[in-house]
């Protein structure tokens, strides 16, 4: 409580109780009580000592905060890092370490990186703007104990603001908002170039990099803004990919991949021109045959074969053997095996099975609806035969 208090009249306190509030939470919090004598680590030892030292300079001082002159915005994406200070903008990539970190180190590194932007900055007041506020919470108090990482950073700006007599506070901006900072922490020829190299690394959304890619050359080569492209050009982009071969569901893809890079996406995906265009397109596709190349079935009939049809065989075994004959042999999907109904299953006199799918992926009119087939036996190739 003595030490809560005297944060009350001592603006940096915070930065030099860490530490110590840290031990006591440890030994307090696991039943070591109160009472009991402990030795100090160095970081508390070296706490006290500042307190020591530093305890009447501050005599005097305003116990209220300051009104800020200045106001600065701040943001990190995943790549990035920007801020905006009286219409000057810096930024920066992230280390492969850095984009390891939490969304909130990143912010906090953030204000740290675009305070050492202006080291002209002193003897001032500024109002750090961010839009996480966990970073707000750890700027005005001075760190926290939750995370050791956030507190490290934290500890380090305010360290940084005392040697050059600067005064911070932090305030949340929502995210809409924060469209400066926003910009200037995503996308810069550089992190651009970065992008197209990762956007080729693995196979997990390479059609989706694709799309990304070629419109980052398209962009490039025609001017055009990257975070704030507007509606037609877009349009102009997905019309260009359709006449150079991409099909329509491609060309849809490529809309979705391109849009996360607006800082305001919503009023692209509600555009009814764009809408309209990707309709337009899909109809002037030309039509999809259903013929498919011929698939040699021969191996895996091999395979069955094998595989004997009687009471030795695992039960494991024969009901893999069903699954696939009875696909071949009525061209069903595995959804369709999934849905058979097996209490509506029968044989009839003539040895023919009949089937009953309930509630398949088609539908007719909106309705579900049910399949009853109706399989032969295969008289001449018994190891063959699904019935």
């Amino acid at each position: 409580m003595r030490i809560k208090a005297a944060t009350i009249a001592l603006f940096p306190a915070q930065l030099y109780t860490r530490s110590l509030l840290q031990f006591k939470i440890q030994n307090v919090h696991h039943n070591q009580g109160w009472d009991r004598l402990l030795p100090l680590p160095q970081n508390c030892l070296d706490e006290l000592t500042w307190w020591h030292q530093n305890l009447t300079k501050w005599n005097g001082r305003s116990l209220l905060p300051l009104t800020p002159q200045h106001t600065m915005y701040v943001d990190a994406s995943d790549y990035r890092w920007g801020g905006v200070y009286h219409q000057q903008v810096v930024q920066g990539h992230w280390t492969t370490q850095e984009r390891a970190q939490s969304i909130n180190w990143r912010e906090l590194k953030a204000i740290h990186l675009i305070l050492q932007s202006f080291p002209h900055l002193t003897n001032t007041t500024i109002l750090i703007r961010t839009d996480n506020m966990m970073a707000k919470s750890y700027i005005n108090r001075y760190g926290g104990t939750r995370s050791l990482l956030l507190n490290v950073i934290a500890t380090t700006i305010w360290e940084q603001c005392k040697h050059c007599n600067l005064w911070i506070q932090a305030q949340h901006i929502a995210g809409i908002d924060n469209v400066q900072a926003d910009h200037a922490s995503r996308f810069s020829p550089s992190t651009i170039t970065r992008f197209l190299e990762e956007g080729t690394q693995g196979s997990q959304g390479r059609s989706y990099h694709r799309g990304q890619d070629l419109f980052i050359h398209w962009g490039r080569h025609y001017n055009i803004d990257l975070n704030q492209f507007s509606v037609v050009q877009l349009i102009e982009f997905l019309q260009l990919a359709a006449d150079s071969g991409f099909a329509p569901n491609m060309v849809g893809l490529f809309r979705w991949a391109v849009t996360a890079f607006h800082i305001n996406s919503s009023t692209l995906s509600s555009s009814p021109e764009l809408h309209q265009c990707l309709s337009r397109l899909k109809k002037k596709a030309p039509p999809l045959p259903l013929s498919k190349s011929p698939v040699d079935l021969t191996p895996s009939f091999t395979f069955l074969r094998s595989i004997p049809s009687h009471l030795s065989t695992s039960l494991n075994l024969l009901s893999k053997k069903c699954a696939f004959l009875l696909a071949a042999a009525a061209f069903l999907q595995p959804s369709d095996l999934h849905r058979i109904s097996l209490s509506a299953c029968s044989i009839d006199d003539s040895s023919r099975l009949h089937l009953i799918i309930v509630v398949p992926k088609e539908t007719r009119n909106g309705r579900h609806i049910y399949k009853d087939l109706m399989l032969l036996p295969l008289t001449d190739d018994v190891d063959l035969c699904p019935i």
